[in-house]
């Protein structure tokens, strides 16, 4: 099953847990002249070391004026206890007619 925010391929019988992801930031650079910037998380999931591409999980919302955001959105995952599962966050600053790359972590 795959939807907006969810990413479970389950093989039957392996032992799985779901988790629940919840995203916050602190001390963003701040890329924005007159205000703070407008943050936005887009995450990623790689199943094993063997996939080249990564999964787009989704989105966060964008968080206005905040260089400490602290995300609604969450994302569920299922937690393969005999897998190394790889996630990265990739986090933009959003503005009316583009958005621009603040940072990365896997």
């Amino acid at each position: 099953m795959e939807a907006e925010g969810i990413y479970n391929p389950a093989v039957i019988g392996e032992p799985t847990e779901m988790v629940s992801i919840h995203i916050s930031c602190q001390n963003l650079v701040d890329l924005d002249y007159v205000s703070k910037s407008d943050p936005v998380c887009h995450v990623f999931m790689k199943e094993n070391k063997k996939d080249l591409n990564w999964v787009k999980l989704g989105e966060t919302e964008t968080i206005d004026n905040n260089l400490n955001p602290v995300f609604v959105t969450s994302f569920t995952v299922n937690f393969y206890f005999e897998r190394e599962q790889e996630l990265k966050f990739d986090l933009y600053d959003v503005d009316v007619t583009s958005k621009e790359y603040i940072g990365s972590m896997q």
